[in-house]
C-alpha cells in the first residue's frame, strides 16, 4: 500500500462530503421553490428543479408584492434573462482569457479585466437577487423579512428561508381571505 493512499482517501472523502452539501443545498432550495410556485398556480413550477429555470420561477414569486407589479411587471423574464447572460458571459470571458497574446501589456492586463467584469457581473446579480429575496420574503413573512435578507445576503442561507416558508400562505391571499371572511359574516 501506498503512502500517497490516506492522503487520497481522505481528499476523496471530502470531496464526496462536499458534494452531499452542494447537493443538499440543491434539493432544499428546490423544494421551496417547487411548493412555493405550486402553491401559487405558477405553471411550469418543475422549473424550480433547473438552475436558470428557478430564476423564472423566483420572478414569478416576487411578482406578487404590490410594489413588483406596478414597477417591475416582467420579472419573471427579467431575473432569468440576467442570470442566462451572466453564465453565458462567464463561460465566454472565462475561455477567451487565453485568446490574447500574453507577451503585451493588453495581454497581461486582460485577465485582469476579465476578472473585473466578472467580479462587477456577480456583484449586480447578487442585488438583484437580494432584491426579488425581499418581495418574496415580504409575500410570505413579512415579521421576519429583514431577518431573513440580511441572513441570505451575509451567510447564503436562502434556500433554508426558501424551505421554511414553501407551506406559508402568500400575505395578499391571506389579506383577501380575511376581508372575504369578513364580509361573509
Amino acid at each position: 500500500m501506498s503512502e500517497a493512499f490516506p492522503i487520497v482517501a481522505m481528499i476523496i472523502f471530502f470531496y464526496l462530503i462536499y458534494f452531499a452539501i452542494i447537493l443538499a443545498v440543491y434539493i432544499l432550495r428546490a423544494i421551496g421553490l417547487y411548493k412555493l410556485a405550486k402553491n401559487r398556480g405558477i405553471n411550469n413550477a418543475w422549473l424550480a428543479w433547473i438552475p436558470v429555470g428557478d430564476a423564472y420561477i423566483m420572478g414569478c414569486l416576487s411578482e406578487a408584492s404590490p410594489y413588483m407589479k406596478h414597477k417591475f411587471p416582467k420579472m419573471h423574464v427579467i431575473y432569468p434573462s440576467i442570470m442566462g447572460g451572466f453564465i453565458f458571459l462567464t463561460i465566454t470571458l472565462m475561455f477567451g482569457f487565453f485568446l490574447p497574446n500574453i507577451t503585451s501589456v493588453y495581454g497581461l492586463l486582460f485577465p485582469l479585466l476579465v476578472y473585473g467584469l466578472l467580479f462587477l457581473a456577480a456583484i449586480f446579480i447578487r442585488l438583484v437577487h437580494s432584491f426579488i429575496l425581499y418581495h418574496i420574503y415580504k409575500i410570505y413573512d413579512p415579521d421576519n423579512v429583514i431577518l431573513f435578507l440580511v441572513l441570505s445576503i451575509v451567510m447564503s442561507i436562502d434556500f433554508i428561508f426558501l424551505f421554511v416558508i414553501r407551506n406559508k400562505v402568500p400575505l395578499y391571499v391571506a389579506e383577501s381571505t380575511a376581508d372575504e371572511t369578513e364580509q361573509i359574516s
